[in-house]
């Protein structure tokens, strides 16, 4: 199905059991008509260049669902075109060019550091493990919002590879101590990255002279 969305010429030739590489060849120089979309497990995110493409992409993959004899929930996803989104617990700012973390998931994420930070003072530096791997799992995607989130998960994954089993206890290092401090404490203000990388900008600088310009 995905690769019919992104290309349905290429998907059709693939569906004659034709040589993969022969299909290719014959579709050199033909112009994709296929969907942009990122798949997910079960979760798709479609990006298109206006709204009147959103609009057409829409109905192709209602069209194909209903082929295919599939039903989407209508109370989940997001059936019209936005230029603001949240996909994967992360939001997705199209207009601004920008990831960002949603403010709720911060919150969560501050709560059970302190929870995990509260358990130490009472357990002599033992902490349950399903805390550690919960907080592990909050944080692992902000890094596309907040780039250094990967950094103050490495100690966490250090102290996680120690365990016995996921009902039991690990204990915690004083590296883990500071990072789990970093996550309480986790700044708005870093909460943003951009998606596309910024264009170079190139100065020419000219001299206004006569002679420069004849040499020009």
């Amino acid at each position: 199905m995905i690769r019919w969305l992104r290309c349905p010429a290429l998907a059709e030739i693939s569906a004659l059991r034709r040589p993969r590489q022969a299909a290719r060849r014959n579709l050199r120089g033909t112009r994709w008509k296929g969907l942009q979309v990122l798949p997910f497990v079960d979760d798709f995110l479609f990006v298109t260049s206006s709204h009147s493409e959103a609009l057409t992409a829409r109905n192709v993959v209602d069209s194909l669902l209903t082929r295919s004899g599939l039903a989407r929930n209508p109370k989940k996803g997001m059936t019209e075109p936005a230029q603001v989104i949240v996909h994967l617990g992360m939001e997705i700012d199209l207009a601004r060019g920008v990831f960002r973390a949603p403010a709720e998931k911060l919150k969560g994420i501050r709560n059970l550091a302190r929870a995990i930070l509260g358990i130490d003072g009472r357990n002599q530096r033992w902490i349950p493990t399903k805390m550690l791997a919960s907080l592990a799992g909050k944080a692992h995607f902000l890094y596309l919002a907040i780039p250094t989130a990967r950094f103050y998960l490495r100690e966490l994954h250090i102290v996680l590879s120690t365990k016995e089993c996921w009902g039991a206890r690990v204990k915690w290092t004083n590296q883990l101590r500071r990072d789990l401090l970093r996550w309480r404490d986790v700044l708005e203000q870093q909460n943003s990255r951009l998606i596309f990388k910024p264009f170079e900008t190139a100065y020419l600088h000219v001299d206004s002279s006569g002679t420069a310009g004849e040499q020009c």
